[in-house]
Protein backbone atom coordinates (compact mmCIF):
# COMPACT_ATOMS: atom_id res chain seq x y z
CA UNK A 1 0.00 0.00 0.00
CA UNK A 2 2.71 2.54 0.83
CA UNK A 3 4.50 1.80 -2.36
CA UNK A 4 0.77 2.38 -4.54
CA UNK A 5 0.41 5.38 -2.42
CA UNK A 6 4.36 6.77 -3.40
CA UNK A 7 3.92 5.85 -7.21
CA UNK A 8 0.57 7.65 -7.41
CA UNK A 9 1.88 10.86 -5.69
CA UNK A 10 4.63 11.04 -7.61
CA UNK A 11 2.32 11.96 -10.65
CA UNK A 12 0.20 13.98 -8.26
CA UNK A 13 3.59 16.17 -6.94
CA UNK A 14 4.73 16.37 -10.94
CA UNK A 15 1.36 18.20 -11.07
CA UNK A 16 1.03 20.48 -8.82
CA UNK A 17 4.73 21.26 -9.57
CA UNK A 18 3.98 22.11 -13.40
CA UNK A 19 1.17 24.29 -12.36
CA UNK A 20 3.24 26.00 -9.69
CA UNK A 21 5.49 26.75 -12.13
CA UNK A 22 3.34 28.23 -14.54
CA UNK A 23 1.76 30.50 -12.13
CA UNK A 24 2.31 34.00 -12.75
CA UNK A 25 4.31 34.69 -9.39
CA UNK A 26 6.58 31.69 -9.62
CA UNK A 27 9.55 34.04 -11.30
CA UNK A 28 9.45 36.06 -7.66
CA UNK A 29 9.11 33.33 -5.29
CA UNK A 30 10.99 30.15 -6.82
CA UNK A 31 11.11 27.19 -5.00
CA UNK A 32 11.60 28.31 -1.78
CA UNK A 33 8.15 29.44 -1.13
CA UNK A 34 6.80 25.89 -2.57
CA UNK A 35 9.10 24.38 0.12
CA UNK A 36 8.15 26.38 3.14
CA UNK A 37 4.50 25.31 2.58
CA UNK A 38 4.87 21.83 2.13
CA UNK A 39 7.24 21.81 5.38
CA UNK A 40 4.70 23.29 7.62
CA UNK A 41 1.64 21.29 5.86
CA UNK A 42 3.48 18.30 6.87
CA UNK A 43 4.07 19.43 9.73
CA UNK A 44 0.72 20.43 11.27
CA UNK A 45 -0.11 16.37 9.96
CA UNK A 46 2.72 14.68 11.73
CA UNK A 47 1.57 16.60 15.17
CA UNK A 48 -1.94 15.52 14.51
CA UNK A 49 -0.59 12.27 13.75
CA UNK A 50 1.51 11.45 16.87
CA UNK A 51 -1.56 12.27 18.44
CA UNK A 52 -3.53 9.39 17.65
CA UNK A 53 -2.50 6.35 18.79
CA UNK A 54 -1.94 3.63 16.03
CA UNK A 55 -0.94 6.12 13.80
CA UNK A 56 2.36 3.90 12.67
CA UNK A 57 1.58 3.14 9.18
CA UNK A 58 -0.19 6.81 8.87
CA UNK A 59 2.95 8.08 9.30
CA UNK A 60 5.22 5.90 7.33
CA UNK A 61 2.78 6.84 4.21
CA UNK A 62 2.99 10.48 5.18
CA UNK A 63 6.51 10.57 5.34
CA UNK A 64 7.06 8.89 1.64
CA UNK A 65 4.37 11.23 -0.06
CA UNK A 66 6.85 14.34 1.53
CA UNK A 67 9.75 12.61 0.50
CA UNK A 68 8.71 12.50 -3.05
CA UNK A 69 7.41 15.84 -3.28
CA UNK A 70 10.38 17.34 -1.92
CA UNK A 71 12.25 15.24 -3.68
CA UNK A 72 10.97 16.74 -6.95
CA UNK A 73 11.00 19.95 -6.53
CA UNK A 74 14.90 19.68 -5.04
CA UNK A 75 15.87 18.14 -8.58
CA UNK A 76 13.27 21.08 -10.39
CA UNK A 77 12.98 19.17 -13.64
CA UNK A 78 11.91 22.53 -15.38
CA UNK A 79 15.17 23.82 -15.00
CA UNK A 80 17.52 24.81 -17.66
CA UNK A 81 20.79 24.33 -15.97
CA UNK A 82 19.41 20.85 -15.16
CA UNK A 83 22.17 19.41 -18.22
CA UNK A 84 24.78 20.06 -15.52
CA UNK A 85 23.59 17.28 -13.91
CA UNK A 86 22.83 14.93 -17.10
CA UNK A 87 23.61 11.73 -16.61
CA UNK A 88 25.29 12.19 -20.03
CA UNK A 89 27.96 14.47 -18.57
CA UNK A 90 28.81 11.68 -15.84
CA UNK A 91 28.99 9.28 -18.59
CA UNK A 92 30.84 11.00 -20.60
CA UNK A 93 33.57 11.41 -17.59
CA UNK A 94 33.37 7.96 -17.09
CA UNK A 95 33.94 7.15 -20.74
CA UNK A 96 37.37 9.79 -19.82
CA UNK A 97 38.69 7.72 -17.23
CA UNK A 98 37.94 4.54 -18.94
CA UNK A 99 40.40 5.70 -21.97
CA UNK A 100 43.06 7.28 -19.40
CA UNK A 101 45.96 5.32 -18.27
CA UNK A 102 44.82 4.06 -14.86
CA UNK A 103 48.67 3.61 -13.60
CA UNK A 104 49.73 8.16 -12.15
CA UNK A 105 52.58 9.17 -10.24
CA UNK A 106 51.84 10.46 -6.62
CA UNK A 107 49.96 13.90 -6.48
CA UNK A 108 50.04 13.66 -10.86
CA UNK A 109 47.16 16.06 -11.88
CA UNK A 110 45.05 16.58 -14.95
CA UNK A 111 43.72 19.75 -15.91
CA UNK A 112 40.33 20.37 -18.80
CA UNK A 113 41.51 22.96 -20.81
CA UNK A 114 38.38 23.97 -22.80
CA UNK A 115 35.65 21.66 -20.69
CA UNK A 116 34.34 19.36 -23.22
CA UNK A 117 33.19 17.46 -20.63
CA UNK A 118 31.05 19.62 -18.61
CA UNK A 119 31.18 18.48 -15.25
CA UNK A 120 32.73 20.22 -12.04
CA UNK A 121 33.84 17.01 -10.63
CA UNK A 122 35.28 15.12 -13.96
CA UNK A 123 38.69 13.72 -12.14
CA UNK A 124 36.46 12.35 -9.35
CA UNK A 125 34.25 10.34 -11.78
CA UNK A 126 37.72 9.46 -14.31
CA UNK A 127 39.51 8.75 -10.70
CA UNK A 128 41.84 11.21 -10.99
CA UNK A 129 43.29 14.52 -9.53
CA UNK A 130 42.91 17.80 -10.35
CA UNK A 131 42.22 21.17 -9.22
CA UNK A 132 38.94 21.51 -10.38
CA UNK A 133 36.74 21.49 -7.15
CA UNK A 134 33.75 23.10 -5.01
CA UNK A 135 34.97 25.32 -2.18
CA UNK A 136 32.63 23.37 0.08
CA UNK A 137 35.24 20.29 0.27
CA UNK A 138 38.37 22.42 0.16
CA UNK A 139 39.10 24.97 2.07
CA UNK A 140 37.26 28.57 1.24
CA UNK A 141 40.91 30.71 1.49
CA UNK A 142 41.90 28.22 -1.11
CA UNK A 143 40.08 29.90 -4.15
CA UNK A 144 40.56 33.20 -4.34
CA UNK A 145 44.19 32.31 -3.98
CA UNK A 146 43.70 29.96 -7.59
CA UNK A 147 41.97 33.15 -8.87
CA UNK A 148 44.23 35.69 -7.62
CA UNK A 149 47.25 33.51 -9.53
CA UNK A 150 44.82 33.68 -12.76
CA UNK A 151 42.45 30.07 -12.63
CA UNK A 152 38.67 30.39 -13.07
CA UNK A 153 35.88 30.47 -9.98
CA UNK A 154 32.62 30.31 -10.12
CA UNK A 155 30.46 31.23 -7.61
CA UNK A 156 31.15 28.10 -5.08
CA UNK A 157 33.38 26.31 -7.98
CA UNK A 158 36.93 26.10 -8.84
CA UNK A 159 37.97 25.45 -12.25
CA UNK A 160 41.07 24.31 -14.43
CA UNK A 161 40.75 27.31 -16.82
CA UNK A 162 43.30 29.65 -16.80
CA UNK A 163 46.73 30.25 -14.59
CA UNK A 164 50.07 29.66 -16.56
CA UNK A 165 52.26 26.88 -17.77
CA UNK A 166 54.63 27.40 -14.54
CA UNK A 167 51.66 27.59 -12.45
CA UNK A 168 50.30 24.10 -13.75
CA UNK A 169 53.91 22.74 -13.85
CA UNK A 170 54.93 23.47 -10.34
CA UNK A 171 51.12 22.16 -9.14
CA UNK A 172 52.18 19.12 -11.12
CA UNK A 173 49.77 19.39 -13.53
CA UNK A 174 51.23 16.99 -16.42
CA UNK A 175 48.38 15.58 -18.75
CA UNK A 176 45.94 17.65 -20.03
CA UNK A 177 42.46 16.90 -22.07
CA UNK A 178 41.14 18.83 -24.76
CA UNK A 179 39.10 18.93 -28.00
CA UNK A 180 40.92 21.64 -29.53
CA UNK A 181 44.23 21.49 -30.38
CA UNK A 182 47.18 22.77 -27.87
CA UNK A 183 50.51 24.59 -28.84
CA UNK A 184 52.91 22.59 -29.96
CA UNK A 185 55.50 24.11 -28.16
CA UNK A 186 54.33 23.63 -24.44
CA UNK A 187 52.34 20.01 -24.83
CA UNK A 188 52.58 16.76 -26.79
CA UNK A 189 49.61 14.95 -27.66
CA UNK A 190 49.52 11.69 -26.46
CA UNK A 191 46.49 9.86 -27.69
CA UNK A 192 42.77 10.22 -28.52
CA UNK A 193 40.82 9.53 -25.23
CA UNK A 194 36.81 8.96 -25.19
CA UNK A 195 33.97 11.48 -23.59
CA UNK A 196 30.93 11.85 -24.85
CA UNK A 197 28.88 10.46 -27.92
CA UNK A 198 29.86 13.72 -29.86
CA UNK A 199 33.57 14.61 -28.29
CA UNK A 200 36.63 14.07 -30.16
CA UNK A 201 39.02 14.61 -27.35
CA UNK A 202 42.50 14.08 -26.87
CA UNK A 203 44.99 13.67 -24.08
CA UNK A 204 48.17 15.96 -24.06
CA UNK A 205 51.26 15.56 -21.99
CA UNK A 206 52.95 18.77 -20.52
CA UNK A 207 56.13 19.09 -21.90
CA UNK A 208 57.86 20.86 -18.89
CA UNK A 209 57.85 19.30 -15.18
CA UNK A 210 58.86 20.45 -12.05
CA UNK A 211 59.69 19.01 -8.78
CA UNK A 212 57.27 18.02 -6.29
CA UNK A 213 58.87 19.83 -3.33
CA UNK A 214 60.95 23.06 -3.89
CA UNK A 215 63.36 24.71 -1.95
CA UNK A 216 62.07 28.73 -1.36
CA UNK A 217 63.46 31.23 -0.17
CA UNK A 218 59.77 32.91 1.39
CA UNK A 219 58.20 31.63 4.36
CA UNK A 220 54.81 32.88 3.62
CA UNK A 221 53.24 34.44 0.65
CA UNK A 222 50.01 35.95 0.00
CA UNK A 223 48.58 36.40 -3.89
CA UNK A 224 48.50 39.89 -5.13
CA UNK A 225 45.41 41.03 -7.10
CA UNK A 226 47.66 41.43 -9.86
CA UNK A 227 47.70 38.38 -11.83
CA UNK A 228 50.77 38.48 -13.57
CA UNK A 229 52.57 39.96 -10.15
CA UNK A 230 51.01 36.94 -8.44
CA UNK A 231 52.52 34.45 -10.63
CA UNK A 232 55.78 36.45 -10.78
CA UNK A 233 56.18 36.61 -7.04
CA UNK A 234 55.85 32.74 -7.00
CA UNK A 235 57.48 32.87 -9.82
CA UNK A 236 60.81 34.04 -7.59
CA UNK A 237 59.66 32.49 -4.64
CA UNK A 238 60.30 28.65 -5.86
CA UNK A 239 63.17 29.77 -8.46
CA UNK A 240 65.23 32.55 -6.87
CA UNK A 241 65.47 34.24 -9.72
CA UNK A 242 64.74 37.93 -9.63
CA UNK A 243 64.27 38.26 -13.37
CA UNK A 244 60.40 38.55 -14.01
CA UNK A 245 58.98 35.40 -15.42
CA UNK A 246 55.66 37.60 -17.16
CA UNK A 247 56.49 40.62 -18.73
CA UNK A 248 53.02 43.10 -19.06
CA UNK A 249 52.70 44.99 -22.06
CA UNK A 250 49.36 46.15 -21.75
CA UNK A 251 50.47 49.79 -21.71
CA UNK A 252 51.17 48.98 -25.51
CA UNK A 253 47.44 49.05 -26.28
CA UNK A 254 46.78 51.02 -29.06
CA UNK A 255 42.84 51.65 -30.63
CA UNK A 256 42.02 47.76 -29.79
CA UNK A 257 45.18 46.60 -31.21
CA UNK A 258 48.38 45.63 -29.74
CA UNK A 259 51.18 44.18 -32.10
CA UNK A 260 54.12 41.99 -30.38
CA UNK A 261 57.59 40.89 -31.97
CA UNK A 262 58.30 36.97 -30.16
CA UNK A 263 62.23 37.03 -30.41
CA UNK A 264 64.61 36.25 -27.96
CA UNK A 265 63.45 32.37 -27.67
CA UNK A 266 60.03 31.00 -26.72
CA UNK A 267 57.25 33.33 -25.22
CA UNK A 268 53.98 32.22 -24.64
CA UNK A 269 51.50 35.65 -24.26
CA UNK A 270 48.68 35.64 -21.36
CA UNK A 271 44.97 37.93 -21.81
CA UNK A 272 42.65 38.35 -18.79
CA UNK A 273 40.46 41.23 -18.40
CA UNK A 274 39.24 43.46 -15.20
CA UNK A 275 35.66 44.18 -17.14
CA UNK A 276 32.36 42.74 -16.17
CA UNK A 277 29.60 40.60 -18.70
CA UNK A 278 27.90 43.42 -19.39
CA UNK A 279 31.11 44.82 -21.22
CA UNK A 280 32.79 41.76 -22.58
CA UNK A 281 35.58 41.19 -24.80
CA UNK A 282 36.20 39.25 -27.72
CA UNK A 283 40.25 38.53 -28.47
CA UNK A 284 41.87 37.94 -31.99
CA UNK A 285 44.94 36.84 -32.26
CA UNK A 286 45.95 37.11 -36.43
CA UNK A 287 42.83 37.44 -37.33
CA UNK A 288 41.47 34.68 -35.46
CA UNK A 289 38.47 35.15 -32.39
CA UNK A 290 39.74 33.14 -29.51
CA UNK A 291 37.42 30.89 -27.89
CA UNK A 292 36.25 31.07 -24.19
CA UNK A 293 35.36 28.14 -22.04
CA UNK A 294 31.91 28.89 -20.98
CA UNK A 295 29.06 26.16 -19.75
CA UNK A 296 26.14 27.57 -22.15
CA UNK A 297 28.05 27.59 -25.48
CA UNK A 298 31.26 25.37 -26.64
CA UNK A 299 31.87 27.90 -29.15
CA UNK A 300 31.62 31.22 -26.99
CA UNK A 301 34.22 34.13 -27.41
CA UNK A 302 33.07 36.19 -25.41
CA UNK A 303 34.70 37.17 -21.95
CA UNK A 304 34.19 36.78 -19.10
CA UNK A 305 32.08 33.80 -18.93
CA UNK A 306 31.25 31.47 -16.07
CA UNK A 307 33.85 28.66 -17.35
CA UNK A 308 36.50 30.98 -17.91
CA UNK A 309 37.77 34.02 -16.00
CA UNK A 310 41.24 33.82 -15.44
CA UNK A 311 44.12 34.14 -17.61
CA UNK A 312 43.97 33.12 -21.04
CA UNK A 313 46.14 31.31 -23.58
CA UNK A 314 46.48 33.01 -26.50
CA UNK A 315 49.12 31.20 -27.73
CA UNK A 316 53.00 29.74 -27.76
CA UNK A 317 55.28 31.78 -30.54
CA UNK A 318 58.95 31.92 -31.11
CA UNK A 319 60.43 34.05 -33.72
CA UNK A 320 57.20 35.65 -35.06
CA UNK A 321 54.94 38.68 -34.60
CA UNK A 322 52.00 38.50 -33.61
CA UNK A 323 48.72 41.09 -33.75
CA UNK A 324 45.95 40.90 -30.95
CA UNK A 325 43.04 42.78 -31.50
CA UNK A 326 40.18 43.28 -28.94
CA UNK A 327 36.68 43.90 -30.04
CA UNK A 328 34.97 45.89 -26.82
CA UNK A 329 33.34 48.76 -25.18
CA UNK A 330 34.90 47.85 -22.10
CA UNK A 331 38.22 50.79 -21.29
CA UNK A 332 41.63 50.16 -22.39
CA UNK A 333 42.60 49.66 -18.44
CA UNK A 334 40.80 46.46 -18.14
CA UNK A 335 42.70 44.38 -20.76
CA UNK A 336 45.87 42.83 -19.42
CA UNK A 337 47.76 41.31 -21.71
CA UNK A 338 51.13 39.70 -20.52
CA UNK A 339 54.25 37.58 -21.54
CA UNK A 340 56.02 34.80 -20.58
CA UNK A 341 59.38 33.78 -20.95
CA UNK A 342 59.13 30.37 -21.94
CA UNK A 343 63.01 29.84 -22.53
CA UNK A 344 63.45 31.33 -18.99
CA UNK A 345 61.17 28.70 -17.50
CA UNK A 346 62.57 25.60 -19.09
CA UNK A 347 66.22 26.62 -18.30
CA UNK A 348 64.38 27.35 -14.46
CA UNK A 349 63.20 23.96 -14.52
CA UNK A 350 66.24 22.14 -15.46
CA UNK A 351 68.17 23.47 -12.94
CA UNK A 352 65.46 22.85 -9.96
CA UNK A 353 65.11 19.15 -11.22
CA UNK A 354 68.89 18.21 -11.60
CA UNK A 355 71.00 20.53 -9.31
CA UNK A 356 69.89 21.31 -5.32
CA UNK A 357 67.69 19.70 -3.17
CA UNK A 358 65.95 16.46 -4.43
CA UNK A 359 63.05 14.28 -3.54
CA UNK A 360 63.16 10.82 -3.10
CA UNK A 361 60.44 8.01 -2.03
CA UNK A 362 57.28 9.80 -2.68
CA UNK A 363 54.34 8.30 -1.59
CA UNK A 364 50.44 9.30 -1.70
CA UNK A 365 48.52 7.41 1.04
CA UNK A 366 44.51 8.14 0.81
CA UNK A 367 45.01 11.26 3.81
CA UNK A 368 48.30 12.26 3.54
CA UNK A 369 52.07 11.25 1.78
CA UNK A 370 55.37 10.60 2.95
CA UNK A 371 58.68 11.84 1.18
CA UNK A 372 62.30 12.37 1.46
CA UNK A 373 64.41 15.56 0.87
CA UNK A 374 68.07 15.54 0.46
CA UNK A 375 70.64 18.11 0.23
CA UNK A 376 68.06 20.98 1.61
CA UNK A 377 69.09 24.16 2.82
CA UNK A 378 67.75 25.07 6.51
CA UNK A 379 64.34 27.02 5.85
CA UNK A 380 60.85 25.87 3.75
CA UNK A 381 60.09 23.75 1.24
CA UNK A 382 56.93 24.19 -1.13
CA UNK A 383 54.89 21.25 -1.87
CA UNK A 384 51.75 21.72 -4.48
CA UNK A 385 49.02 20.14 -1.62
CA UNK A 386 46.49 23.08 -0.17
CA UNK A 387 47.37 24.66 3.04
CA UNK A 388 44.75 24.06 5.47
CA UNK A 389 44.80 24.27 9.55
CA UNK A 390 44.04 20.76 9.87
CA UNK A 391 47.66 18.90 8.21
CA UNK A 392 49.38 17.25 10.76
CA UNK A 393 53.48 17.38 9.90
CA UNK A 394 56.06 15.55 10.88
CA UNK A 395 59.69 16.60 10.01
CA UNK A 396 62.36 13.68 11.57
CA UNK A 397 59.67 12.51 13.55
CA UNK A 398 58.90 16.23 15.11
CA UNK A 399 55.77 17.98 14.94
CA UNK A 400 56.22 20.62 13.01
CA UNK A 401 51.77 21.34 11.87
CA UNK A 402 51.96 24.76 14.43
CA UNK A 403 55.38 26.18 11.97
CA UNK A 404 53.22 25.42 8.31
CA UNK A 405 52.64 28.75 6.48
CA UNK A 406 50.46 28.90 3.04
CA UNK A 407 52.40 29.83 -0.04
CA UNK A 408 49.93 31.22 -2.41
CA UNK A 409 47.60 28.80 -0.79
CA UNK A 410 49.65 25.60 -1.28
CA UNK A 411 51.87 24.33 2.07
CA UNK A 412 55.39 25.66 3.48
CA UNK A 413 57.08 22.75 5.39
CA UNK A 414 60.56 24.09 7.40
CA UNK A 415 63.12 21.85 7.08
CA UNK A 416 66.59 21.42 8.62
CA UNK A 417 69.59 21.58 6.59
CA UNK A 418 70.40 17.95 5.14
CA UNK A 419 68.10 15.41 4.75
CA UNK A 420 64.81 15.45 5.75
CA UNK A 421 62.27 12.39 6.54
CA UNK A 422 58.31 14.50 5.60
CA UNK A 423 55.03 12.77 6.89
CA UNK A 424 51.37 14.85 6.28
CA UNK A 425 48.14 13.36 7.22
CA UNK A 426 45.52 15.26 7.17
CA UNK A 427 42.79 14.64 10.15
CA UNK A 428 39.48 16.79 9.53
CA UNK A 429 38.20 19.33 12.10
CA UNK A 430 35.76 17.69 14.81
CA UNK A 431 36.84 14.37 13.55
CA UNK A 432 38.22 13.28 17.37
CA UNK A 433 34.50 14.99 19.02
CA UNK A 434 32.93 13.03 16.22
CA UNK A 435 34.64 9.46 17.71
CA UNK A 436 33.45 11.17 20.78
CA UNK A 437 30.44 10.45 20.09
CA UNK A 438 30.18 7.73 18.32
CA UNK A 439 31.53 6.21 21.40
CA UNK A 440 29.04 7.27 23.42
CA UNK A 441 26.17 6.07 21.73
CA UNK A 442 27.38 2.85 21.39
CA UNK A 443 27.50 2.95 25.18
CA UNK A 444 24.15 4.05 25.45
CA UNK A 445 22.65 1.50 22.54
CA UNK A 446 24.92 -1.08 24.86
CA UNK A 447 23.67 0.10 27.83
CA UNK A 448 19.97 -0.36 26.54
CA UNK A 449 20.68 -3.89 25.43
CA UNK A 450 21.62 -4.97 28.92
CA UNK A 451 19.15 -3.19 30.59
CA UNK A 452 16.32 -5.04 27.89
CA UNK A 453 18.20 -8.13 28.85
CA UNK A 454 17.96 -8.18 32.16
CA UNK A 455 13.90 -7.33 32.22
CA UNK A 456 14.60 -3.39 33.25
CA UNK A 457 11.85 -2.31 30.44
CA UNK A 458 9.13 -4.96 30.99
CA UNK A 459 9.06 -3.70 34.66
CA UNK A 460 9.04 -0.15 33.34
CA UNK A 461 7.39 -0.33 29.87
CA UNK A 462 4.42 2.37 30.05
CA UNK A 463 7.23 5.17 31.89
CA UNK A 464 10.11 4.49 29.49
CA UNK A 465 7.73 4.53 26.94
CA UNK A 466 6.01 7.59 27.55
CA UNK A 467 9.50 9.31 28.59
CA UNK A 468 10.51 8.28 24.70
CA UNK A 469 7.70 9.05 22.93
CA UNK A 470 7.57 12.77 24.28
CA UNK A 471 11.65 13.02 23.81
CA UNK A 472 11.06 11.75 20.20
CA UNK A 473 8.42 14.20 19.69
CA UNK A 474 10.27 17.08 21.13
CA UNK A 475 13.48 16.61 19.29
CA UNK A 476 11.42 16.11 15.72
CA UNK A 477 9.68 19.52 16.22
CA UNK A 478 12.45 21.24 17.52
CA UNK A 479 14.11 19.69 13.82
CA UNK A 480 11.85 20.39 11.87
CA UNK A 481 11.72 23.98 12.29
CA UNK A 482 15.43 24.76 12.97
CA UNK A 483 15.15 23.16 9.30
CA UNK A 484 12.42 25.09 7.66
CA UNK A 485 13.64 28.19 9.14
CA UNK A 486 17.71 27.17 8.21
CA UNK A 487 16.53 26.43 4.52
CA UNK A 488 13.80 27.95 3.38
CA UNK A 489 12.87 30.63 5.88
CA UNK A 490 15.85 32.81 5.95
CA UNK A 491 17.03 32.37 2.22
CA UNK A 492 13.59 33.37 1.60
CA UNK A 493 13.92 36.44 3.77
CA UNK A 494 17.58 37.28 2.37
CA UNK A 495 15.71 36.82 -1.61
CA UNK A 496 12.68 39.34 -1.05
CA UNK A 497 15.56 41.95 0.82
CA UNK A 498 17.44 41.19 -2.35
CA UNK A 499 14.90 42.00 -4.55
CA UNK A 500 14.23 45.07 -2.79
CA UNK A 501 17.37 46.70 -2.96
CA UNK A 502 16.99 46.01 -6.69
CA UNK A 503 14.41 47.81 -6.89
CA UNK A 504 15.24 50.65 -5.06
CA UNK A 505 18.39 50.75 -6.88
CA UNK A 506 16.16 50.40 -10.62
Amino acid sequence: SVTGVTVIMTFVWKKIYENYCEGPDYGTLQDGYLCIAVEIIFLVLYLILFKIKKARWGIAVLLCVELVGTTLISYAPNKDNITVFDAKYLEAANNLGKSLDPDTEPFERIKNMDYKVDHMEYSIVAGKQAISNYWHVISPDLQPMFSSLGYTINWTQLLDTGGTIFSDSLFQIKNAVSERELPTLLYDKVKDVEGGEEDSLSLYKNKLTMPFAVQTNTASLTASADKFAAQNDLFRAVSGVEQPLITDVSSQINNGMLSLAVTGGKKVIYFYGTNTSENPVTVYVDGQPVKIPASSYYENEQYPNDFCNGLVCLGAFENKNVLIQFATSAPVTDLHVGVLDYTLLEQTASRLNTTGMQVEDLKQKHSGATFDVKNAEKGTIFIPVPFDKNWICKVNGENVSDQLTSIDGMMGIPVAEGTNTISIKYQAEGRVQGGIITLAALLICCSVWLLNRRGFFERHTKNVQEAAAWIVFAVFVAACIVFVFAMFVIPARQYMTTLSEMEDVN
